[in-house]
């Protein structure tokens, strides 16, 4: 149950991200939405994995389908960035 203060998580995924990049911080929120779920609380966080065109490959070959990357004027909170090989930036 996601509420008006719940705060906006973008995930940025690009071409060969690694798996665990990505899902690993998507899931900490997750997690930490349904431990508030669990005490009755509303949703803290909307997290969301965004990506240029809304397709991407991970470097294991998984295709991944992804929010379309948003229009710079739409409010973010938050935006990661997971690493990619060797820690070098994209």
């Amino acid at each position: 149950m996601q509420n008006d203060s719940s705060r906006t998580i973008d995930i940025l995924a690009f071409p060969d991200v690694q798996l665990l990049n990505l899902a690993g911080p998507l899931q900490v929120f997750a997690t930490a939405n349904d431990l508030a779920t669990a005490g009755g609380l509303p949703h803290p966080y909307r997290p969301r994995v965004i990506a240029r065109d809304g397709i991407v490959n991970a470097s294991a070959g998984l295709g991944l389908v992804t929010h379309v990357l948003p229009d710079a004027s739409e409010p973010c909170d938050t935006l990661t960035r997971p690493e990619n090989r060797g820690g070098w930036l994209v």
